[in-house]
């Protein structure tokens, strides 16, 4: 699973410029480790810029945004990357995650040659065919059974 949020604190001292830290800072910062923690979670590599959240004059600088990942996530899609984006408006910047090798578009009908000269080839994609019931015009028809 994954997480991910403004969760207005920082993990180290580095995430935090051009403000004062007080003792409530690093409790907080113990808080929010100990969460990651015990949840078991991991905060993924970041791409773009450092940080998330901008005081508006530009003088402090905070990373407060992230995605955060489980044990799970990572073995179900290695490489995920988080992405900084530029902020227009807000005070905050957006965040984007990447996954690595998802293809999201339809993938391509390929045939291999040696499949017509098999002699249980045309058989076996018969017997496919019947098994679905698909209406329509006969385009569609078979575009929906080159799914198969």
């Amino acid at each position: 699973w994954c997480v991910l949020g403004d969760f207005n604190s920082v993990r180290i001292t580095q995430e935090r410029q051009g403000v004062v830290a007080g003792d409530h800072e690093v409790v907080h910062r113990k808080e929010f480790n100990s969460f990651i923690l015990d949840m078991e979670l991991e905060d993924i590599q970041v791409v773009g810029r450092k940080f998330t959240w901008y005081r508006p004059n530009g003088m402090a600088r905070s990373k407060l945004d992230r995605f955060l990942i489980s044990n799970s996530w990572a073995t179900a899609w290695p490489g995920s990357t988080q992405f900084i984006l530029s902020r227009n408006v807000l005070d905050h910047c957006p965040i984007l995650l990447k996954v690595a090798n998802m293809e999201w578009r339809p993938k391509p009908f390929k045939s291999l040659d040696c499949w017509f000269h098999d002699k249980h080839f045309m058989k076996f994609v018969q017997k496919a065919w019947l098994e679905i019931h698909v209406q329509g015009t006969g385009a569609f028809v078979l575009k929906e059974n080159s799914k198969v």
